[in-house]
């Protein structure tokens, strides 16, 4: 890090002005992840180390089978040289780092080179005693450029970043007299960010595979038990948003009332454009031969998407109007109670993308007037009862707060609190951006079990690949969409709490707080369209079928889905209809234990204790994609544990000098010095087993195996789940256990500091400071939680059964880091 600062004062102290730029240089490497890969023997079509037991977490070896003939199996998993997928063979050969390993296990690291600038401004104005003006401007700027040198693909999981933040505000601050003061400020803020792969080609078609390639540095592919690359949010894209702020508050003291009431208003504009699956997007889950390795090494992938670049240029209004009071009823008794009003606003689109499905439409055979050639139940802006948004909005949002504060004594040594509020949700703006990856725009489609493979997935699909678009009104078979209702209740939050603090021994204050809330209308993603398992043989035609067999199977996925059932020649136009469910609900319980020594007798003390629960339907997502049904339309099936559910969570935080002893040099070179150790334990987070394959056959893709009741954790080495207590769903049925249903490793952190302030003159002073980050060089694993407290980006574990990887710890956090610094103050 370097950085200056540039101060002064001006014009009678009336006129202040600050300045300042920070710069950071960040060269380092994340935690050592673990992947696996083909190895050499595999090259040559034998697959017995890579199938064998002591290749599988389960510890019990697999048998492939060849999917293009009855799943017959490969003889000593023996597969013909000849039926090696040439695609699949130039990866491996040209991007992936060579391993001896026999399971092909390889260990690697993603440096970091993120660097960033920060510079910072402000200017203060006391027109007089009543009167101050102020402006600030903080902009940050962030460069991490992705790390791909044209040979390890696997370092591209990680996406390429640069990033410029600026925020400008002016406030202005008037006393009108003394129990009247009213503060406003206008604020503007862009965030624009930057993101795609590196300049070094690489995508499917300059590979062999028969697509169009849109983009020529991008290969998107993910292999169950065994490796990725690139990634949605690694795609080529910019992400640009620009907020207009203009918020006002008035404080009033009358008497034993203190009053305040104000609003805040916010208009902003999400301009974005993504090409997430503008390449495709292949997935190899071993459903095929039974490991990911080998359908991904014949070249048989379970499932192919692929979409155009989808843009978004989002509209909406923020507002919150509030008055609250707090009344002083006598020295042991203070009440606090307001009221405030948060309407919801939809988001609609600069350009009027996006489009809206309706099921009693479809049946009905009823089409757009505005996008006649749209399929039956598609409707768009302007067709009636379709809003400009393609939602509606709710106004009567108002939130009452109500609060108590107890002195039971007098003294205000100890008090008592409880409060109180409705609290609603500010919509996030991105929430349903994924409308325009709806064809016709993005043009999102879903092919099971491709017929011709890794090579040439778009081979016997009806209609044939519709790529490049080229600014036609495409609506293919078996498009993809993203459904919001036209209206949807917003999300509000019910939130109660009571706390009793204590101060004795003049320096040390207790506390314990009980949290609780509910949430209510939690916006999450269900399936309206999903595919029925029909039991049984059926004959060569029936659903989709191209020979006689099993009536329900990935690749007839499309056509057992509900409205390809009730009309074929109007339903062949969708696969999967993923539409926001308001339905949701989620429910908090805490409580807090702390503990505070206030700095006297050369130490201060910050020491706390959570044990909390969170239980949901399912968790908020960060856009509209995907949806979390793993049983149709039952939601409840789902209730459990919150993602982000740590039952233990301790902290302790203390800051101690030692004392200065008797005598010239022992004062100068012992005393001062200021340790500060920092102290977090945690229990780990939730793990979502699932099977890892489409068992129920409902193309939910979110099954969960059978528990049999057997202790499911090894906690061995690396391995922490018993993949022996699992499993996998019988085909058509869903499985026993529960989502979030087992816990991940939990982590202790412990850093440290030593610093100390010499005085070398007046104005020249050296600080020595020494810092250990793990100074136990204790291991912990990543996944459950950061040191920080926030869930990581990282993988712990596969947890999907069918891998062969499956509870095995992928990540750990650093060892033992030591650094020294001396800084000269002048």
């Amino acid at each position: 890090q370097f950085g200056g600062v540039l101060g002064g004062r001006i014009i009678k102290d009336k006129l202040f002005f600050f300045g300042g730029y920070q710069g950071t240089r960040n060269r380092s490497n994340p935690p050592n992840l673990i992947t696996h890969i083909p190895n050499q023997a595999s090259l040559n079509g034998d697959f017995s180390s890579l199938t064998s037991a002591a290749c599988q977490s389960s510890g019990k070896p697999i048998q492939l089978v060849d999917p293009v003939n009855g799943n017959a199996p490969f003889a000593g998993n023996q597969i013909p040289v000849s039926r090696l997928n040439p695609v699949a063979l130039k990866i491996v050969n040209n991007y992936l780092p060579p391993t001896t390993d026999p399971c092909g296990q390889v260990v690697y690291g993603i440096p970091t080179t993120g660097d960033e600038d920060q510079i910072i401004g402000k200017i203060d104005w006391v027109r007089n005693d009543k009167h101050r003006l102020f402006g600030r401007y903080f902009t940050v700027g962030f460069q991490n450029p992705p790390v791909f040198d044209g040979k390890n693909v696997l370092t591209t999981t990680q996406p390429g970043n640069f990033e410029r933040s600026q925020s400008a505000t002016i406030g202005d601050t008037y006393v009108f007299g003394p129990g009247t003061v009213n503060s406003f400020h206008i604020t503007f803020s862009r965030i624009r960010d930057d993101r795609g792969p590196t300049n070094t080609p690489i995508n499917p078609t300059q590979l062999g595979v028969n697509i169009y390639s849109a983009v020529p540095n991008f290969l998107l592919l993910s292999i169950t038990g065994g490796f990725s690359t690139f990634c949605g949010t690694c795609a080529p894209g910019h992400f640009n948003d620009t907020s207009y702020q203009v918020a006002d508050d008035v404080d009033l003291i009358r008497g034993r009332h203190e009053i305040a009431f104000g609003f805040n208003l916010i208009r902003t504009q999400n301009n974005t454009i993504s090409g997430f699956n503008e390449n495709g997007n292949f997935s190899f889950n071993g459903s095929r031969t039974n490991l990911g390795l080998a359908d991904f090494m014949i070249g048989a992938p379970n499932d192919f998407m692929q979409t155009n670049a989808t843009p978004d240029d989002l509209r909406q209004w923020i507002m919150s109007f509030y008055v609250q009071d707090s009344f002083r009823v006598n020295k042991r008794l203070t009440l606090n109670f307001g009221l405030r009003w948060e309407p919801t606003f939809a988001d609609p689109d600069k350009y009027k993308r996006g489009n809206s499905f309706s099921t009693a439409a479809f049946l009905a055979g009823q089409r757009s007037t505005v996008v006649p050639d749209a399929p039956a139940g598609l409707f768009f802006v302007g067709d009636p009862g379709i809003p400009r948004a393609l939602w509606n909005g709710h106004l009567p949002n108002f939130g009452p707060r109500l609060g108590v504060v107890i002195n039971p004594h007098g003294d205000g040594r100890d008090t008592l609190r409880f409060g109180g509020a409705i609290l609603y949700d500010s919509v996030e703006t991105w929430f349903n951006e994924r409308e325009t990856t709806n064809p016709p725009w993005g043009t999102n489609l879903d092919i099971p079990n491709p017929g011709g493979g890794f090579s040439d997935p778009y081979l016997g699909f009806a209609g044939g690949n519709p790529f490049p678009t080229n600014g036609r009104y495409l609506f293919p078979n078996a498009g993809v969409y993203i459904n919001m209702p036209i209206n949807p209740k917003p999300t509000y939050v019910a939130q109660w709490n009571a706390t009793y603090q204590r101060q004795f021994l003049n320096s040390w204050v207790a506390s314990v707080s009980y949290l609780g809330n509910k949430t209510t209308h939690l916006w999450i993603a269900g399936e309206i369209n999903p595919a029925i398992y029909v039991p049984g043989n059926c004959a060569a035609g029936q659903y989709g079928l191209t020979a006689a067999g099993p009536c329900s199977t990935i690749g007839n996925t499309n056509q057992r889905r509900i409205l390809y059932q009730a009309n074929p020649a109007l339903g062949k136009s969708y696969a999967s209809i993923d539409t926001a469910d308001d339905g949701a609900v989620a429910h908090y319980n805490g409580l807090l234990l702390s503990l505070q020594h206030r700095f006297a007798n050369r130490f201060t003390l910050l020491s706390n204790y959570t044990y909390s629960s969170c239980v949901s339907d399912f968790d908020f997502g960060a856009a509209l994609a995907t949806s979390t049904n793993s049983q149709l339309f039952n939601r409840t099936a789902d209730r459990a544990a919150c993602i982000f559910d740590i039952r233990h969570n301790f902290n302790t935080s203390i800051v101690a000098q030692s004392p200065t002893p008797h005598g010239l040099w022992a004062g100068r070179l012992l005393g001062n010095w200021q340790i500060a150790p920092l102290i977090r334990a945690v229990s780990g987070s939730p793990l979502n087993v699932t099977t890892g394959t489409d068992n129920s056959r409902t193309g939910l893709n979110n099954d969960r195996p059978n528990y049999n009741g057997t202790d499911p954790y090894l906690k061995h080495g690396l391995l922490w789940l018993n993949a022996a207590s699992f499993t996998p769903n019988a085909i058509g049925t869903y499985g026993n256990l529960g989502r979030n249903a087992l816990r991940g490793p939990g982590g202790f952190f412990f850093d440290t500091s030593l610093s100390r302030i010499f005085r070398m003159t007046e104005r020249l002073q050296l600080e020595a400071r020494a810092e250990a980050f793990n100074i136990l060089n204790h291991t912990d694993f990543v996944g459950a939680i950061s040191p920080a407290g926030s869930v990581t980006s990282y993988t712990t574990m596969n947890t999907a059964l069918n891998a062969s990887t499956f509870g095995k710890v992928q990540a750990a956090f650093d060892p033992r880091i030591l650094q020294f610094a001396l800084k000269l103050r002048f």
